[in-house]
């Protein structure tokens, strides 16, 4: 199947995503919430420092690989 449609899905969720998030206060993004299964407390405002980074870590293997297939 084309890789199309599933690059349209990631940006328009992203698109919805910035929208929401640049609505957000300082102190919304400080609010927690805890992960059962790692036992532990987590913000908003490091985890979508992490999802940044993980979406960047993603795009360079992609872009790594273009490079290499010279596509």
């Amino acid at each position: 199947m084309p890789l199309k449609p599933a690059l349209r899905m990631l940006k328009g969720t992203h698109q919805r995503w910035t929208a929401l998030l640049k609505q957000l206060s300082t102190e919304q993004f400080a609010r927690t919430f805890h992960h059962p299964e790692q036992n532990r407390d987590y913000d908003l405002k490091n985890c979508l420092a992490m999802y940044v980074w993980h979406c960047n870590h993603h795009f360079a293997h992609i872009n790594n690989l273009k490079i290499e297939k010279d596509w």
